[in-house]
């Protein structure tokens, strides 16, 4: 990305995201699903590290927060929206042939490649290039950041440094957390970098989601929901949540102590990657409590 700018590079990762999940729809096998997954994952990972790199481009560290927090709020609604996307298009099943979840990823991945449209025409590429800026706007992108900021001109490199509901349901609770969560998106890490504190402001939120993580474990390893209502158990979805609102202000302290565009684009993408492994870690964990 720093050198082809995510003008560039995150248009092409839409494309080859959205292909690939179209192509899924092609699948006739569990082989052929596995290894349609397994070629989503190849532009997938990247997109993450490489939002973070770009607003170093642009952006001090405390400005971060706040921007990553936005980020992330974006991911949500969308999430949120793809829940009542999936509950519209679950209508669709047995059309031209196709299963509801063929639908699903044939117009969620044509929708993906369209939008590599208008985020190629939005975005800039770096303070340094952009043609959109004038010559006073260039000047004051570039030195407002202080020295070790990401710059494209940068070439070091530093080796030291869910509960018994139906599909429709399910899709459509799971999506109005999902929507719960974009405010709260941006309110945490405004307010990290407002009073320019980090670690309280990543602990609390993972403190508060602990007694929704405590009764999931006990349910999943003993089959049971204890008695707990359906309400009960959807407020428990809520608090499970506010550990998501950490990761942007843990991802803009740390881009924030990393010197240069390259160490920045690598700890950022082994920070994205420790969350990737945790995801994969999580349900064998379940499992095994579950046996």
């Amino acid at each position: 990305m720093k050198k082809v700018s995510a003008k560039r590079y995150l248009p092409v990762v839409m494309v080859l995201f959205g292909t690939i999940s179209i192509c899924i729809a092609a699948s006739r096998s569990s082989a052929s699903l596995f290894a349609a997954r397994f070629f989503l994952g190849f532009p997938e990972p990247g997109v993450v590290p490489a939002c973070i790199l770009y607003f170093s481009f642009w952006y001090k560290p405390v400005e971060r927060a706040w921007r990553v927090g936005v980020f992330f709020s974006a991911n949500a609604f969308s999430a949120g929206c793809s829940g009542f996307i999936a509950v519209g298009i679950d209508r669709l099943d047995g059309q031209h042939g196709l299963a509801s979840w063929q639908w699903v990823v044939l117009i969620e991945g044509a929708i993906t490649v369209f939008m590599a449209i208008p985020v190629y025409s939005l975005l800039l590429t770096f303070p340094e290039t952009s043609e959109v800026l004038s010559e006073r706007q260039r000047h004051i992108a570039i030195n407002r950041l202080a020295i070790g900021t990401a710059r494209q001109t940068d070439k070091t490199w530093d080796w030291a440094a869910f509960m018994g509901f139906s599909p429709q349901k399910a899709n459509s609770y799971v999506a109005i957390v999902y929507f719960y969560m974009v405010p709260l998106y941006w309110f945490w890490p405004l307010h990290s970098d407002w009073t320019r504190e980090r670690m309280w402001h990543y602990v609390l939120p993972n403190i508060l989601a602990i007694p929704c993580c405590a009764v999931w474990t006990w349910a999943s390893a003993h089959q049971s929901f204890g008695g707990l209502s359906n309400v009960s158990l959807y407020g428990l979805m809520y608090l499970g949540h506010l550990s998501s609102i950490a990761q942007p202000v843990a991802i803009a302290y740390r881009s924030s102590t990393l010197y240069g565009a390259s160490d920045q684009a690598v700890g950022g993408g082994i920070q994205i990657g420790a969350v990737f492994l945790a995801s994969i870690l999580s349900p064998q964990v379940q499992h095994h409590l579950a046996m």
